[in-house]
């Protein structure tokens, strides 16, 4: 289900950036979800090594904000 999540929020940065959007914005499918556990933050940081290593075809601008709402996320309900 969460792969779910991170895919429609992949597909929304992407609309975004290429849309002309330059802003970051937080308003993530992933603010829907309100606790990151400790098994979820491992699967994520595993998720980002796979993408980075993976997902070249995808430009830079994308791949920061796509790392930035993860991660303010995490921040956010790990806390």
């Amino acid at each position: 289900m969460f792969e779910l999540f991170l895919d429609l929020e992949l597909k929304r940065v992407i609309s975004n950036v290429r849309g002309g959007s330059s802003k970051v914005s937080f308003n993530s499918f992933l603010s829907m979800i309100s606790y990151c556990s400790a098994d979820l933050k491992d699967y994520l940081v595993k998720n980002f090594r796979l993408y980075l290593n993976f997902q070249s075809k995808f430009e830079n601008a994308i791949k920061d904000e796509y790392f930035a709402v993860i991660v303010k996320w995490m921040d956010k309900n790990l806390t």
